[in-house]
């Protein structure tokens, strides 16, 4: 390193952190506001990627896990083009489809099934946030609910749930509620006010425009014959709810939220499709890279100013 009136150089071999050149110190001092200096082969962005939430179960059903989350910072190349795979949610009892981005994986929500009158049980499936367990008919037996897959990976931190028991006390039926981002899926209530386990809670985010989104909520379980149902948390996490007929409520779109249980078999009863999932990608202004739908905010938090892309389907990050 050395410095000659206004120009500061570097002579030592280029890496990761640092580049042979000649800089002035005005763009010293430009390059360290934008996150450019070191001049480097890239640069951070802050990312939030989210699973497809699985399929809510059929007659008299239990609600649907929420897709996987996955949120870390990571430090992309230049002149690279990275694929961004959003998942979709889950068809009724299927679960959902895996979002995926920079070598890292938001694992698809475990789907759900409806009531049994067998003694053989139906878990909910195992995802990134696991699907809650049918209700029974045999009084007492009861239905685990899935196992939540969803891992840390790469120094991204994952968050997933697994679904709540499934219950009966003969009848009413309780089935559970698929697990959420943010905790367990509620476990069907067979005493006092008995009832449906409602979804777990998601997780809250602010990437994608500084104000705090709800991602990742389990779907509800289906009450029968019981005088209440599981709280709707749709419109704070994402989570399908469960009605009396026709087809239960979906997932939110790109919240990755469980769908919803299936109604009495004497209607349609048909589970909520799970929430697709969705990718957020943010990094300091200015503008650096393409792909998605690009967008820009002032932090409240931080003061600082953001390049935001959106990816609400598949696509590319091209820096």
């Amino acid at each position: 390193m050395g410095f000659n009136g206004s120009r500061i150089g570097r002579i030592n071999t280029s890496t990761l952190g640092s580049a042979s050149g000649v800089w002035s110190v005005n763009e010293v001092h430009l390059g360290r506001q934008q996150d450019t200096w070191p001049v480097t082969d890239g640069f951070n962005v802050d990312v939030l990627l989210v699973g497809g939430g699985g399929g809510g179960g059929s007659t008299i059903g239990a609600g649907a896990g929420a897709g996987g989350i996955l949120i870390g910072t990571l430090r992309v190349n230049k002149a690279t083009t990275y694929a961004v795979v959003i998942g979709a949610g889950g068809s009724q009892e299927a679960n959902g489809n895996s979002s995926s981005a920079f070598n890292v994986t938001a694992y698809g929500g475990g789907g759900s099934r409806g009531y049994t009158t067998s003694p053989t049980l139906l878990p909910g499936f195992p995802g990134g946030s696991g699907g809650g367990g049918s209700g029974t008919r045999p009084n007492g037996a009861t239905s685990n609910g899935g196992a939540a897959t969803q891992t840390n990976q790469s120094g991204f931190t994952g968050y997933g749930f697994a679904g709540g028991i499934g219950t009966s006390s003969g009848d009413p039926i309780q089935p559970a509620g698929g697990g959420g981002a943010g905790e367990l899926g509620e476990n069907g209530i067979r005493t006092g006010t008995t009832r449906a386990g409602a979804g777990g809670n998601g997780i809250f985010n602010s990437y994608r425009t500084d104000v705090n989104v709800g991602y990742g909520g389990g779907g509800n379980g289906y009450s029968y014959n019981s005088g209440a149902i599981a709280p709707d948390k749709r419109a704070t996490y994402g989570g399908g709810t469960a009605v009396a007929q026709g087809t239960s409520s979906a997932g939110v779109a790109n919240t990755g939220g469980g769908g919803g249980g299936g109604g009495f078999f004497n209607s349609p009863s048909v589970g909520g499709t799970g929430g697709s999932g969705i990718c957020v990608v943010r990094y300091l202004s200015p503008q650096k890279a393409t792909g998605g739908t690009v967008t820009t905010y002032t932090s409240n938090s931080d003061g600082k100013s953001y390049v935001v892309h959106t990816f609400l389907s598949t696509s590319s990050f091209i820096t």
